[in-house]
């Protein structure tokens, strides 16, 4: 087991000819995640259906998509062992959150939260002016993109995304069988590394754009937030209403910009 998937024998029907192989599947396990603050109180958090890999900034990017911390000062340490998580937290983090019901599962990011989905995500940073690029420079994006799926190569089965420089360079790549844990990682890296937020920095998804990942992008200060799929009603009017630039249904000839069209060259509000 490495690397984010696993071999298991199939059948594969080809022809009309059964023939056992081999398949490279991508791995999906649960993590548990507990919080402990710093005058000892804990709480079990929930479980994460993901990816094994890299699971500190899984959680990391997660705690702060939540608003469970805000900057470093928030964090003691996040210790993984065993597939459990346990973040440490300081006295300037917030109240201990109330626990997720269930277990927020790999197609779903926001299961288990007892607050209903708003338009407005609380504590965000004002979006950036920047970057502007053309829709080649998407095209560029996701090609680069899609070159280092590494492991979506290998398996079939997982999101990936991706972060880019306003010039187009590749800066971090994430995936994961579930698009929000992917986005939680990049976010993570970035909350560890101090780069935080992401204002003149596109971000680019190979899947959709659903309300939890518009989210978390605007949390992280992102302006720009494209995919190669479709946006959602709740994605759309996120973005509207924190001014962030949302792309979808990008191709080599055309894309939809779905809000602040202003950052993308050659088109008008």
């Amino acid at each position: 087991m490495s690397g984010g998937s696993e071999v298991r024998g199939v059948v594969r029907l080809e022809r009309g000819e059964r023939l056992p192989v081999s398949d490279h599947l991508a791995q999906e396990s649960p993590l548990s995640v507990r919080i402990r603050s710093f005058d000892g109180t804990e709480i079990e958090y929930g479980f994460l259906m993901r990816t094994p890999g890299d699971d500190a900034a899984l959680v990391l990017g997660l705690m702060f998509a939540e608003g469970i911390i805000s900057s470093k000062s928030d964090l003691i340490d996040c210790n993984i062992s065993d597939d459990e998580a346990l973040l440490l937290l300081s006295e300037s983090a917030g109240p201990l959150p109330k626990h997720r019901l269930f277990t927020s599962n790999s197609s779903c990011g926001i299961c288990g939260r007892q607050h209903k989905p708003t338009n407005i995500v609380p504590d965000s940073p004002e979006t950036s002016s920047t970057p502007s690029i053309s829709l080649s420079d998407l095209v560029s994006m996701r090609d680069i993109m899609g070159e280092n799926q590494q492991l979506f190569k290998k398996t079939g089965g997982v999101h990936a995304v991706a972060r880019f420089s306003s010039n187009g360079t590749l800066v971090d790549i994430a995936e994961d069988v579930g698009r929000h844990n992917a986005m939680d990682r990049i976010v993570g890296r970035a909350f560890l590394a101090g780069s935080l937020p992401l204002s003149d920095e596109v971000v680019v998804l190979s899947g959709r754009i659903s309300y939890e990942m518009v989210e978390k992008a605007v949390r992280a200060g992102v302006a720009v937030l494209a995919a190669v799929g479709a946006a959602t009603t709740l994605a759309v009017d996120v973005a509207r209403a924190h001014g962030m630039t949302l792309v979808s249904f990008i191709s080599d000839e055309r894309c939809n910009i779905c809000s602040a069209a202003h950052r993308i060259i050659g088109d008008a509000d």
